[in-house]
């Protein structure tokens, strides 16, 4: 019978596309086999990848009855060669099923699984090996006891532990002990910078310490202390986790701490690079408890106690100082916000769904492979007079629903929505509103997270929603350019909507620019322009170039 041959190439060398061979046969029309590979210049983490599949009748229907995947990771000096290959046999066609024969439980593994021997393999493997492949395995076993002896990983995290320049600046420095199933972690330097901080320049010291233990039980340890040169003050604050419950993330947590808190967790280049206008005082400390209840639905309860302080009569230092009294025409920094120091006891619940979530059961852990649908998540934050001496009296509902969708060579796109209001203002402090904090001037902030042309900072005690959508082209448009592959720019696009009842603003925005990816030692960096534009009710329209 006829074989037809037939050859692909893909039209464009950085695309997403596939080169190799595919097998079909004469009059049948239907695939035989294929042999196809990944084009190396569209792949961040792979350097080859080639998926080989086999086809027979089997009762009237062409199925697969090989799988073979040989693959290659470059990993700095290293290069790291694979091969995965599935044998599929004994289907059963015209099948029954119902929803229940479907679990989110992809795989489990047995605990026995991990200490078997070469004779149960020998006698359960589906593949005859070759000789020289048998010879391999019993080499390789040899080699994983002297992998996995307590002097090899001593050596190895030697290696490992060695403290270069890149890892003080930028990657931070670790320490580990694979063996002991545990490892120190120190903040990089340029992480802890805060050229003008509260009182001037200030430098936090930060890191953790994990450890696992046998049962998969894990302590978590997150220290960390901020200093200021100009009035030598110390903040401190300690964060500690114990998960009890592997199989179910089953964790406490105790935290505490001094801090100079930011208003708002919407990092952009202004918020942080001046970080004392936009921070007050805070003292607290907090107990809080999570577990997953069923799969895919998380559940978490928080305690917190806090003294808040504001920074209105602190200095911030010579230089901002400076500014902050000669800025009274163009009013490019905010002041302090002024309030009266106040106590605050407050519970917070947060549940988070994963619609049908995929996992994997492995020496005693539940390994999150993911989910094809949205992420759900509530919260609910109770504000209690009169405990510990509180003075507020409030409560927020907010929701967020957010979502990645892979449409392949097209690309990847994000979204996220937020809403929510505060249903209860009784005693509700300044310092409690929600904020959205003023774009930066001339740098893109993520746009998952920030608006990037909003005018002025904004607060609300009532309702308010978000919604964000970017969408990464990873090259599809670029790619097909001559001499402008090269650079390996890709393209990238979004709009966002934001929406306050009490403010009476309806603000909506679109961005379009081209980004590139590049590493700097094991850190993945990328930088891009930008081009931004805004509508709302409230002001004129905006046009905006960033970086």
């Amino acid at each position: 019978q006829k074989i037809y041959e037939i050859n692909v190439t893909p039209r464009f060398d950085n695309a997403a596309l596939l080169s190799g061979t595919i097998y079909v046969i004469d009059s049948l029309w239907v695939i035989k086999s294929f042999n196809l590979s990944v084009n190396p210049g569209s792949m961040h983490f792979f350097k080859e990848f080639t998926v080989i599949h086999d086809y027979e009748n089997i009762d009237g229907f062409w199925v697969a009855v090989r799988r073979e995947f040989i693959y290659s990771i470059r990993d700095e000096e290293y290069l790291i060669n694979a091969n995965t290959r599935v044998n599929h046999s004994d289907y059963k066609f015209n099948q029954t099923f119902t929803a229940k024969d479907f679990k989110n439980e992809i795989s489990s593994y047995s605990d026995e699984a991990f200490s078997r021997d070469s004779a149960y393999w020998s006698g359960n493997r589906p593949l005859q090996l070759k000789p020289e492949e048998l010879a391999f395995i019993q080499e390789q076993n040899r080699i994983d006891s002297v992998l996995t002896s307590e002097y090899y990983l001593d050596s190895v995290d030697h290696e490992f532990n060695r403290v270069t320049f890149f890892d003080v600046t930028l990657n931070g420095i670790g320490f580990r002990n694979r063996y002991k199933q545990q490892e120190i972690y120190i903040d990089p330097l340029l992480s802890n910078l805060e050229f003008f901080g509260v009182g001037g320049f200030r430098y936090g010291f930060g890191g953790s310490y994990s450890k696992k233990f046998e049962n998969a039980h894990k302590i978590m340890i997150k220290p960390s202390i901020n200093f200021g040169f100009h009035k030598l003050d110390l903040k401190p604050s300690l964060n500690l986790e114990y998960t009890f419950l592997p199989l179910k993330f089953g964790s406490v947590e105790l935290e505490g701490g001094d801090v100079y808190q930011l208003l708002t967790n919407q990092l952009s280049a202004v918020n942080w690079f001046f970080s004392g206008i936009n921070s007050v005082r805070n003292r607290y400390v907090g107990l809080a408890y999570r577990q997953e209840l069923v799969n895919g639905l998380y559940g978490k309860v928080k305690f917190s106690y806090s003294n808040r302080q504001s920074l209105s009569d602190v200095s911030m230092g010579p230089i901002l100082d400076f500014f902050l009294a000669g800025d009274t025409v163009v009013n490019l920094f905010n002041e302090p916000i002024a309030f009266e120091q106040y106590r605050v006891a407050l519970i917070e619940f947060k549940v988070q769904y994963r619609f049908k979530q995929k996992y994997i059961i492995k020496k005693n852990e539940k390994l999150i492979v993911g989910s094809e649908y949205p992420e759900l998540e509530l919260t609910f934050k109770q504000g209690i007079p009169q405990l510990f001496n509180s003075e507020v009296s409030f409560n927020l509902l907010e929701f967020k629903i957010s979502d990645e969708i892979s449409f392949g060579n097209f690309g990847v796109s994000k979204w996220k929505v937020i809403g929510g209001s505060f249903l209860n203002t009784k005693d509700l402090r300044v310092i409690e509103h929600r904020y959205f904090k003023q774009s930066d001037l001339g740098f893109f902030s993520n746009p998952l997270n920030t608006h990037q042309l909003l005018d002025t900072t904004y607060s609300t005690t009532g309702l308010y929603s978000q919604a964000f959508y970017v969408h990464h082209f990873n090259g599809i448009l670029l790619n097909k350019i001559p001499l402008i592959k090269k650079t390996k720019f890709e393209t990238i696009a979004g709009v966002s909507l934001l929406y306050i009842d009490d403010a009476n603003l309806t603000h909506s925005e679109f961005f379009v620019g081209i980004e590139r990816k590049f590493k700097v030692r094991n850190q993945m960096l990328k930088y891009g322009f930008y081009y931004s534009g805004q509508f709302d009710n409230l002001g004129a329209s905006m046009f905006r170039f960033k970086i």
